[in-house]
């Protein structure tokens, strides 16, 4: 299998997972490498557009600290004007297609209870055509998506 990455991307993405401000001269250091070398593979993967340099917001840290998976079926036809008007909804923060034909799938964050219970029973059933099949609250974040990085296998062996 061949994979457009080494080891040494590999093991770069693991140092700016941890901080994405960490100076290439330093991320050389630690893995032996030159600097000029480390920002060349840097700039290649920003290029390739693997990733981006962004600030994950802290949701709790703005009082946002209840978080609910919904699901919904979408009136056939109409998907894509209701994921439209979805997305103009500051307390959501992902929305996708499920597998299921007119069937989306949304997370939301909110402050309180009562916004959540407006959220699921007063501001989703305004939109026509939509009907929450499920949700869920979540208690736990375990893993999240920003700390998602493909595994070391996935990556080809070191090319110095």
């Amino acid at each position: 299998m061949y994979t457009p990455f080494d080891k040494l991307d590999y093991y770069i993405l693991q140092e700016l997972r941890k901080n994405s401000r960490t100076p290439a001269v330093e991320i050389a250091r630690k893995l032996g490498e030159s600097e000029r070398k480390i920002r060349k593979r840097i700039e290649r993967m920003i290029d390739l557009g693997i990733g981006r340099f962004t600030v994950i917001i802290d949701p709790p840290s703005f009082g946002f600290g209840i978080t609910v998976d919904i699901f919904m079926e979408v009136q056939s036809g109409s998907v894509d004007s209701i994921t439209e008007k979805l997305l103009k909804f500051p307390e959501l923060c992902f929305v996708a297609n499920c597998q299921e034909k007119n069937c989306l799938s949304i997370e939301a964050r909110f402050k309180t209870m009562e916004d959540l219970y407006n959220f699921l029973n007063y501001t989703i059933p305004s939109i026509e055509g939509v009907q929450i099949t499920h949700h869920t609250i979540i208690s736990r974040v375990l893993k999240d998506i920003d700390g998602w990085v493909p595994p070391e296998k996935s990556f080809g062996s070191f090319n110095s």
